[in-house]
Parts: structure tokens; sequence; C-alpha cells
């Protein structure tokens, strides 16, 4: 629900499901890729245009 929410609101959203994980990471191989789409994600999206940090 809240998936659908965000995108009627025309917000970017990037949803990612682990199929052999449950509610959060247990295994740390799906934690580095999990934060590895965050970063990816926030630079995207969050980092301002023509910033120094921007690749």
């Amino acid at each position: 629900m809240i998936i659908d929410a965000v995108k009627k609101s025309h917000v970017p959203v990037e949803y990612v499901v682990f199929a052999d994980e449950g509610h959060g990471f247990s295994k740390k191989k799906n934690q580095a890729e999990a934060n590895a789409k965050i970063f990816q994600f926030q630079d995207k999206y969050l980092m301002p245009v023509g910033s120094a940090m921007r690749k």
C-alpha cells in the first residue's frame, strides 16, 4: 500500500524484494546489495545538481 501511495504521488520509488529474506536482512550479501541500491537512489534523487560529490 505504501509503494502504491508513493507512486500515485509521482514520487520516485524503487522497490526491491530479496526472495530469500524476511523482514530485514540476515544475509550480508543482501544487506550489501540493499545498501548499494540505497546509496545509488540517494545520489540520483537527493544529491544537488552540480555537486562536487556527483560522479
